[in-house]
Parts: structure tokens; C-alpha cells; sequence
């Protein structure tokens, strides 16, 4: 995998064209989409806004696109290695995909072993008859994490409605015909149910359509599967008329818009000058669109070391 990083530049305020759609992706400093090519920013008090809470920045002409991510794919159980037939904590019969060990779905992965507790992601890529597990070799941003036979393994993964946690000790660290980790069965095992109100932090930029009023952009400040707070640099309508909010979720899995029916339930002076404070509740969201939630959610809560808002 290629840890090449992707050549940017910092865009001033004077860059960005008003009225206009964008002639490129607008990027954050950790080179995460921020406002699409082909959006359109309609006021200065929006630019304003946007470099108080971002320093935006634009992909260099001839920076090299990133690698495609590991496709979701079945492996031959060939891979295993020999580890026998016993399983020692007898816990072969474990259901692993109500663990959330489905081929492909996405781990985390902290080591134990040195000095620091590394942590990096991996994905399931099957299971043995006694259910020992493989995966891939964790990575952390494009780096390999690599394992030791013998380590102890503190993995979580997302079961569709909760975060499951578990211990596993790695019984192989293979390289033929790729890199990949073959760990014993899990135990140890705590299932976690997520609240539907949870909410977590977060600092995306998206766009409120609010009847009779131009597109506003907005950054959404907390996000739940039921709702979300966001800072505006314009005053928007709340006569409890519906209105749709706009934005893109990124998860390691999938980067996609979501365009959610909701209510503005609340106004306030935001912390920031000439700002707006609003709190949504969302309406109607069809069942992808509370997973793609609630995957977000359960990696800010992982990754970004975040506690529940």
C-alpha cells in the first residue's frame, strides 16, 4: 500500500470563489474532503466562518490519486496455516458474524506487546473450521502495524448495533501470498449497545435547504442517528418548517452524501461571533442511512478517541 503523501495547498480567503461553483475539491489540512468540486459558497460571512473553523486547502495539479481501499472479498480457507484441532478455551462455537466477524467488515486492532499500545485497522477475511480468525495486517494511515506470534490482541468491531469487544492471541504472522494475521478464537468477549440518541463530535461542513432561502452552508459541531447541532453563519427560518441537511459521512468502508429530511427543534448564540447555534432533528431516514450513521459513529468513538456528547 502506498503511504505517498498527497501534495496540497493552503488556499487564503481571497481563493475561493463566491456565487460560483468550486473549479476543485476544497480539502482539509489532513487532506479530507471538506466541500466538494461544483459546490457554491454564497456569501463572505460563509468563507468567514469557514477559515475560522478549518484551515482549507486544495489538492496540487499532478498530486498522484489515492490507492483504492481493500475491496470486501471471500478467501479459501487455504490460507490457514496448520493450527490444529484444538481449541483450548473451547470456544470454537462461537457465532462470529453476531460479533460482527463478517469477510470484509472492518476491525480495530490494538497491540499490547513494546513499550506503546499500537492501534491500527484490519478486516476479516474468514475464519477456520476452529474458528481461528484471519485478517488482514493492520495498518495505521498507509502503515503496516505488525504483530507477533504469541501477542494478545484487544479487538473491537461494529455489529451493526453495538460494538463488540474481545481478546485473541496471534498464532501466525504470514506473508505468502500476501501479508495477513491468523489469531485464535475470541474470548474475553463484551457486547456494548450503542444508544440511538448517541451523540459524538465532530466538525463536518455541509449544506442546510431550507424552503424560500438560498443554500446555506453549515458545520455540524455533534451528529447522532437521531439528530445534530450545527453552527451557521446566517440566521435560517425555525418556524418548525421542514428543511433537508446535506453532508457527506466517511467511514473506512464508504464515503457517501446524505441528504436527511429533518426540524429545526432549536436556536441559539453559537461561541463564535455573528454565529448561530441550531440543534436538528432528523425525519424519515431510511434504514442505509441510520447505518451509515451508526458506522460513522462507532469509528469516531474508536478512532477519534471520543467520549459520548
Amino acid at each position: 500500500m502506498c503511504g505517498c503523501a498527497i501534495a496540497m495547498l493552503e488556499l487564503q480567503p481571497l481563493d475561493i470563489p463566491l456565487a460560483i461553483p468550486l473549479p476543485w475539491p476544497m480539502l482539509d489540512a489532513d487532506g479530507q474532503l471538506l466541500v466538494p468540486k461544483g459546490d457554491v459558497i454564497h456569501s463572505p460571512e460563509e468563507i468567514d466562518l469557514l477559515f475560522t473553523l478549518h484551515r482549507p486547502h486544495r489538492q496540487a495539479d499532478g498530486s498522484p490519486q489515492p490507492a483504492p481501499a481493500f475491496a470486501n472479498t471471500q478467501f479459501p480457507n487455504s490460507l490457514f496455516p496448520d493450527m490444529g484441532g484444538e481449541d483450548p478455551d473451547g470456544e470454537r462455537n462461537i457465532a462470529m458474524e453476531l460479533l460482527g466477524l463478517r469477510p470484509g467488515g472492518m476491525l480495530t486492532v490494538r497491540l499490547t506487546a513494546g513499550a506503546g499500545q499500537s492501534k491500527g485497522a484490519a478486516r476479516v477475511m474468514g475464519y477456520s473450521p476452529q474458528r481461528h480468525l484471519l485478517i488482514t495486517m493492520p495498518t495505521d494511515s498507509g502503515r503496516a502495524v505488525m504483530p507477533v506470534k504469541d501477542e494478545l490482541l484487544e479487538i473491537h468491531a461494529f455489529s451493526g448495533e453495538g460494538i463488540a469487544s474481545f481478546e485473541c492471541t496471534v498464532m501466525a504472522v504470514c506473508r505468502i501470498p500476501f501479508e495477513y494475521v491468523v489469531l485464535s478464537p475470541p474470548r474475553r468477549i463484551k457486547n456494548r449497545t450503542l444508544r440511538k440518541s448517541l451523540r459524538v463530535r465532530t466538525n463536518v461542513v455541509g449544506k442546510m435547504l431550507v424552503s424560500g432561502e438560498p443554500p446555506r452552508m453549515i458545520h455540524i459541531s455533534d451528529i447522532s442517528t437521531t439528530g445534530a447541532s450545527f453552527r451557521s453563519a446566517h440566521r435560517l427560518e425555525v418556524s418548525g418548517a421542514p428543511a433537508r441537511l446535506r453532508f457527506r459521512v466517511k467511514t473506512r468502508d464508504y464515503h457517501s452524501e446524505l441528504v436527511a429530511a429533518t426540524l429545526i427543534r432549536s436556536e441559539k448564540p453559537a461561541d463564535l461571533p455573528n454565529t448561530y447555534q441550531y440543534g436538528v432533528e432528523f425525519i424519515e431516514l431510511v434504514a442505509a442511512q441510520k447505518m451509515l450513521l451508526q458506522c460513522f459513529i462507532y469509528e469516531q468513538l474508536l478512532w477519534g478517541g471520543q467520549r459520548m456528547v
